[in-house]
């Protein structure tokens, strides 16, 4: 595999016991079972938001990865993260867009020379974020700046207020309002665009990688550039 996928040969996936785990091991499966890798695949099932994931961490080290996937949203994460530190991991650890957050990282700087933490990543931060920026500053007492959580309830917002700019002032109900969603893609304000047109259901397609760093403003600097999926998979 090339140097973009980590040269690895043996992956190790920690996934929790929960829908959004379950979508993470079929993804992999997917994945692994289309590029002949599936047998190199191991995969360690844990509980949701559990204080100890001692007995999976070890089981998935005991494979000896080469990356190991961190299949869980925010609670589970900084178990995961911090339970591989603890246990001596040196293997670079990816996982979700959902996890590249200042208030998650926050909670796993502590293993940074030890080993990398990587995750996926659809806010592109070098737009222009003004308006972003004044909006939360008038919503809230505290900085939610850098927060992604908050960056992507705005973009889901813009796109409802644009699909309302768009539809008929004299005539707005759930068809209108569809049918003006399809007209034209809408453009992500700090991304590329979604397009409803024509019978599209695209949402967002290109992401970049991410990597965790505990001097950058929101816990994470850029790793790889944003690409389309045909480049990911491509790579």
């Amino acid at each position: 595999m090339g140097s973009r996928n980590f040269d690895a040969e043996t992956i190790a996936v920690i996934y929790t016991n929960d829908d959004a785990g379950h979508d993470f091991r079929a993804g992999v499966t997917q994945e692994a079972q289309a590029i002949g890798i599936y047998d190199n695949v191991h995969f360690v099932q844990t509980e949701v938001a559990v204080p100890d994931v001692t007995a999976p961490v070890a089981t998935a080290l005991g494979h000896n990865p080469d990356v190991i996937i961190a299949g869980s949203i925010q609670h589970t994460i900084r178990q995961i993260v911090n339970e591989l530190g603890a246990q001596g991991n040196t293997a670079p650890v990816l996982t979700s867009y959902v996890n590249a957050d200042i208030s998650v990282a926050a909670d796993i700087f502590g293993f940074e020379g030890q080993f990398d933490v990587f995750a996926s990543s659809w806010v592109d931060m070098s737009f222009d974020m003004t308006e972003y920026q004044y909006w939360v500053a008038q919503v809230s007492n505290e900085d939610f700046s850098v927060n992604s959580f908050a960056m992507t309830g705005w973009i889901a917002a813009h796109f409802f207020s644009e699909g309302l700019r768009r539809t008929p002032a004299d005539n707005i109900n759930w068809e209108t309002f569809i049918r003006a969603m399809e007209e034209a893609p809408i453009q992500n304000p700090f991304g590329p665009a979604v397009d409803f047109s024509n019978g599209s259901r695209v949402g967002t397609q290109d992401l970049s990688l991410l990597r965790l760093d505990s001097d950058a403003v929101i816990g994470w600097e850029f790793y790889l550039p944003f690409m389309n999926i045909t480049e990911i998979l491509g790579d």
